[in-house]
């Protein structure tokens, strides 16, 4: 759902009377939106679970998928290496740090030398302290060293269309191409959510690549969604935290 954040379903609905009235409809909600504010205020005024799609601070649906496709291609996931490269950020790059170390796999965020490009350190303090993996933040190239898992995103993200131009200043130097692939593991993995900007964030010659994964990943969103649809309806009222 886009684009009701500050005005409701209609001209003269609220956000929380358009959602508390959906969710008399429906056993569940999945909400696709653009600020993480408006999640909040879409799980306070339901009463039935809300699914977190999208906003621009956090991609959780998508680190489930990206979690699935890792497990199928590694096997165990713990003691794994996953370089994220490009904006560390961003919201998927957020999420990879909380799913990831949390399944105990380590995360290097490969990202330029700019608060603004560079994950928050609040959220890095917590995943170190709650999960079993560990989360680093590398400005270097250097930071893919090892990495079992390279994953890369647009530079792009959705919300942050009006700062395209520095975007595309800063991002250059953390194109994932053969070379960047070639620092990391010799069996390593290439990830993307898609869609991607080939020839910008990744190259064709890597994306379409035998070590590319990426349409195995599109494809683990529909499988993951599915899981996560029926754990939450198999749950016994009680037990479900929105």
């Amino acid at each position: 759902m886009y684009g009701f954040e500050n005005q409701g379903f209609s001209r003269s609905e609220t956000l929380k009377d358009g959602i508390a009235v959906l969710s008399r409809y429906g056993d569940l909600i999945m909400a696709r939106v653009l600020k993480q504010k408006a999640m909040e205020e879409i799980g306070e005024a339901s009463s039935v679970p809300i699914i977190n799609g999208m906003t621009e601070e956090y991609h959780p649906c998508q680190n489930l998928a990206d979690l699935l496709t890792i497990q199928e291609k590694m096997g165990e996931l713990v003691g794994l290496k996953i370089a994220y490269v490009g904006d560390g950020a961003c919201n998927t790059a957020a999420s990879t740090i909380i799913g990831c170390t949390g399944q105990g796999m380590n995360v290097t965020i490969v990202c330029p030398d700019y608060k603004e490009y560079s994950p928050n350190s609040d959220l890095l303090v917590k995943a170190n302290k709650m999960f079993e993996g560990k989360v680093e933040v590398n400005h270097s190239l250097s930071g893919v060293i090892d990495a079992d898992v390279i994953y890369t995103d647009v530079w792009v993200s959705a919300g942050m269309e009006s700062e395209k131009l520095k975007h595309m200043e800063a991002f250059p130097p953390y194109q994932v191409n053969k070379q960047l692939v070639e620092k990391a593991k010799p069996n390593c993995i290439i990830m993307h959510c898609l869609p991607a900007k080939s020839g910008l964030e990744i190259t064709s010659e890597v994306l379409d690549s035998s070590q590319s994964v990426v349409l195995d990943q599109a494809e683990n969103r529909m499988h993951a969604q599915k899981g996560l649809l029926y754990w939450i309806l198999k749950q016994e009222p009680r037990e479900i935290s929105v």
